[in-house]
């Protein structure tokens, strides 16, 4: 974990503002994600990315100092999907039965990081490693709080009902979040696999423990 890319990005030197800017960064974004999945962020260099986008290194400085912060802007756009999951999900598990709530969450969630797996792994290396990218920590936070409020809400559906619902929310979440974060990093195509998928809600199930008789 060495990898100078790691280190805090500098701010994007700005948002666009018109159609034809957002273009231009989406071109920018998809050319670097693209080169980040295939090289890795050694050989993923300003001029390559432009190159890939068929823009001038110039076009790229207008909105990112540095490729680090070509990286910070893949990593937000990766949370915002994560959230979108979630804020999509939400609606169908508020009330639904533990096991539906448990899959259909790590689902939607687990999709997000499927569609793209080398991408997502090389992401979890060079963008948002724990306590340096602020969006992944309020994703996360935010994620705490909605598990915390399920737990509270369904407790009666529980034999053993978590005595702190809100510290067993924050490491499950922190749990599976260094969890699929190592795998997509160090084996992503694993990611993949419906027994990868399997095995977390077994994870999750169990930490659960069993259901109230009814």
């Amino acid at each position: 974990m060495g990898d100078p890319s790691q280190g805090k990005a500098a701010p994007r030197r700005r948002r666009p503002r018109q159609e034809r800017s957002q273009a231009l960064v989406d071109a920018i974004l998809d050319a670097t994600a693209e080169l980040l999945a295939r090289d890795g962020p050694a050989r993923t260099t300003t001029n390559r990315v432009a190159e890939r986008a068929g823009v001038s290194v110039g076009s790229i400085y207008q909105y990112f100092p540095d490729k680090q912060a070509l990286f910070a802007a893949l990593g937000e756009r990766y949370v915002g999907e994560l959230r979108g999951a979630l804020d999509a999900v939400w609606p169908r598990v508020a009330d639904a039965t533990v096991d539906r709530i448990v899959a259909e969450l790590l689902g939607a969630l687990v999709a997000v990081s499927q569609r793209d797996a080398a991408l997502s792994g090389m992401l979890h290396l060079t963008a948002i490693p724990a306590r340096v990218f602020e969006p992944i920590d309020a994703f996360e936070r935010d994620l705490e709080a909605r598990a915390a409020e399920l737990l509270t809400r369904h407790a009666a559906r529980l034999a053993s009902p978590p005595p702190d619902p809100a510290l067993t929310a924050r490491l499950l979440v922190r749990a599976l979040g260094g969890l699929v974060g190592r795998t997509l990093a160090s084996e992503p195509a694993l990611i993949r696999e419906p027994r990868f998928f399997a095995e977390l809600i077994r994870l999750v199930r169990g930490s659960l423990g069993p259901l109230a008789q009814t």
